[in-house]
């Protein structure tokens, strides 16, 4: 889990990490450059979210609608 190595490398807890990174990621969500991450829930960015699987869904879904489309042709 990505959260371990972390821990392993910086000697600092998710927790920890996460409470140091707070006022940096709020800066930039209330700047308005990042709009689409903005509207993430704060479960993305919980120890438990699993990235790698989010991103293979997505992947995953964007897949299906192409191959959906060519079946139509």
């Amino acid at each position: 889990m990505e959260a371990d190595e972390a821990a392993k490398e910086t000697g600092l807890s998710h927790a920890e990490f996460c409470n140091q990174q707070r006022p940096y990621l709020e800066q930039a969500m209330e700047s308005g450059q990042f709009p689409t991450m903005a509207q993430l829930s704060e479960e993305a960015f919980g120890e438990d979210f699993d990235h790698f699987e989010f991103g293979l869904e997505r992947l995953l879904d964007g897949l299906e609608v192409l191959v959906a489309r060519r079946a139509e042709t």
